[in-house]
């Protein structure tokens, strides 16, 4: 999505990863008498786009940065500089001075392109429905049909178990989608158009299903519990990283690790202090269910670090007490189908111990912490 500019720090953010060797300058071109010197300072390059820029003064925001991402590996650098060339050229930027980074300080590949809004005859490029623009040449390029494609997504996410809408709206804003409430339909937009709609009536019929149905809580407890001994809960937000068009999102080892091995999602929701997450929802992709987070573990057990540390825990059985003392360096690896039907078994047997300990993890001189429950509405 592009971003404007009233001056060129696009120049200085790209050339500062340069220096960090988090990206690299691998195109530029119209930049008249410095196109053939073998360098080119960062100064060279930002004065260039002023003075280029400048023949226009009515134009506040002359500077064109954006982005061309695709997830994780799925395209090259050279693949992504190549789409972002085709785009900018197809916008009407073909004769403008034009610079492209590639960055390697995420997990997905993602190229900047630095340009100026000012054409060749000196007149504005036209912005209009820009984005939409954009997202509409990029579909043509990789050869996607939406309409199509949001069919699909829909049937997926039907098959899930959920229970309120909200719910379902998250499993299709993680395919990029938007929803729309209204009377009768919750409508999806992507690419700046409407993909289709779903009737509210379908989804309640679900909602009634999956309430008689139950879920399988205790199984999911004993896996977590398991893992936030040996994997750090410590959330990482992708606005770590100063230039995203993203909306923010958190992960930790903890959860990186679980929904590498078992298919997990974390969504957690974050308020008007976007570093901190206030409640978080939990998918399990295999199983096809989505959970309420609270339901299943507090938030501050979730995210908290007790790894490298010793835990003695005590539950009590037949008027017997036992102490169960846990390495949480120890860590096995099993084949995870075997692994999955072993921590079934956890599930039935720990649950009233799981319970002692997240009752223990909350309790201070004798009385609950007062928190304010806060919580996403219909999640």
């Amino acid at each position: 999505m592009p971003a404007a500019g009233s001056r060129f720090n696009a120049v200085n953010y790209n050339e500062k990863k340069v220096k960090q060797g988090k990206a690299g300058l691998v195109y530029f071109e119209n930049f008249g008498n410095l196109q053939d010197r073998s360098q080119i300072s960062k100064e060279e390059f930002k004065k260039y786009l002023q003075n280029y820029s400048g023949r226009n003064t009515r134009i506040k925001n002359p500077v064109f940065h954006a982005t061309c991402s695709c997830k994780n590996n799925e395209l090259s650098h050279e693949q992504l500089k190549e789409i972002a060339l085709n785009i900018t050229q197809q916008l009407g930027y073909a004769e403008n001075p034009i610079m492209i980074y590639e960055h390697h300080d995420t997990k997905n590949n993602h190229v900047h392109i630095v340009s100026s809004r000012v054409g060749i005859n000196g007149k504005k490029v036209n912005d209009s429905f820009e984005g939409k623009r954009a997202n509409h040449f990029l579909n043509a390029i990789l050869n996607r049909e939406p309409h199509q494609e949001f069919n699909q997504h829909l049937n997926s996410a039907l098959t899930y178990k959920f229970g309120t809408h909200a719910q379902f709206c998250l499993l299709m804003e993680i395919n990029g989608y938007k929803a729309q409430k209204t009377k009768d339909q919750l409508l999806f937009f992507k690419h700046g158009e409407q993909q289709g709609f779903v009737q509210l009536s379908d989804l309640d019929k679900k909602i009634v299903i999956t309430e008689k149905s139950g879920k399988n809580i205790n199984q999911i407890k004993a896996i977590i519990y398991k893992y936030r001994k040996q994997y750090s809960g410590k959330l990482q937000s992708n606005h770590d990283i100063k230039f995203t068009t993203e909306p923010t999102k958190f992960e930790s080892d903890l959860t990186n690790l679980l929904k590498q091995k078992f298919g997990y999602d974390f969504i957690f929701f974050s308020g008007k202090n976007k570093d901190i997450p206030y409640g978080y929802v939990f998918i399990d992709h295999n199983k096809r269910e989505v959970y309420k987070g609270s339901d299943l573990l507090k938030l501050d057990l979730l995210i908290s670090d007790v790894v490298n540390k010793e835990k003695t825990s005590f539950s009590k059985s037949g008027g017997y007490i036992y102490t169960k003392t846990v390495n949480e360096n120890s860590i096995a690896y099993f084949h995870p189908e075997i692994e999955f039907k072993s921590e079934m078994q956890l599930g039935n047997i720990l649950s009233d111990f799981l319970e002692e300990v997240e009752r223990a993890n909350y309790l201070g001189n004798g009385r609950p912490r007062n928190k304010r429950n806060r919580t996403r509405k219909g999640i």
